[in-house]
């Protein structure tokens, strides 16, 4: 009986789609992704012209896809956004859900105008009124010893949100915290929006300029944190898979 439960529940629920997961090729970028470190973004993709000694250093089976700690957070979190769409569908006007965005643009590289892309998949599109606005979900739970307003809104949402932003043209999106323990929704609304989509448009183009001139952008440097009165590594090298990669000098 327990085999037949575990094998259920590895083929229906363990394994059920995850989300839009995949890398994007040379001159693609996510707009989930775009806000983070460019470095990681490029070496996810293994281009052609890395090394092949470093390529070995960044097997696949140190993603943290594979950590099944990480897999039941980021369930749980595609559990709780299908139940809000599906929630709100039922009783406000909604235009899209899970809309799919694509756009191509032009970057300066090496003096010449090189086309890239930018995609990705909106949560939701409300109609409110008259206006359409975007809504962009996301988790949190919360910790006795860790304040989780503090926090918020995460400014790498806010710059994902105003891609999807600048990609529609809609002028109107706010994120939405979701407590994975009891539903408690955070709204957040958006600053500068414009001013967020043109710097993750500047950021495209210094990838692409690294894909085309065959580099790697620099390591994220180290940050001071007052807590412990030293230089550490940035929170997003903390929980990199190819942390290992980047500071092996230091070993």
């Amino acid at each position: 009986m327990i085999e037949h439960l575990k094998k259920f529940w590895v083929n229906n629920i363990q394994k059920v789609d995850r989300g839009f997961s995949y890398i994007p090729g040379l001159g693609e970028y996510r707009a989930s992704q775009i806000p983070y470190c460019p470095k990681k973004q490029i070496l996810r993709k293994k281009p052609e012209w890395m090394d092949p000694i470093v390529l070995d250093l960044i097997i696949p089976d140190k993603l943290l896809v594979n950590d099944p700690v990480a897999l039941g957070s980021n369930q749980s979190g595609n559990a709780i956004h299908e139940n809000v769409q599906n929630t709100v569908k039922k009783s406000i006007e909604t235009f899209a859900i899970e809309k799919k965005v694509k756009s191509t643009f032009f970057g300066s590289v090496n003096g010449l105008l090189e086309p890239f892309t930018i995609g990705g998949h909106i949560d939701l599109i409300l109609l409110l009124g008259n206006k359409l606005c975007i809504v962009d979900i996301k988790t949190f739970k919360r910790v006795e010893r860790y304040p989780a307003e503090r926090y918020m809104p995460n400014e790498k949402y806010l710059d994902q949100l105003a891609i999807y932003m600048g990609l529609t043209g809609i002028k109107k999106g706010f994120i939405l915290y979701i407590n994975r323990e009891d539903f408690e929704p955070l709204f957040y609304d958006i600053d500068r929006p414009d001013i967020r989509f043109t710097n993750m448009l500047k950021k495209c183009n210094e990838m692409l300029i690294h894909e085309t001139n065959a580099t790697l952008p620099e390591t994220l440097p180290k940050e001071y944190k007052k807590y412990t009165g030293r230089m550490e590594l940035n929170w997003e090298c903390n929980y990199c898979e190819f942390k290992d990669y980047c500071f092996q000098e230091e070993d």
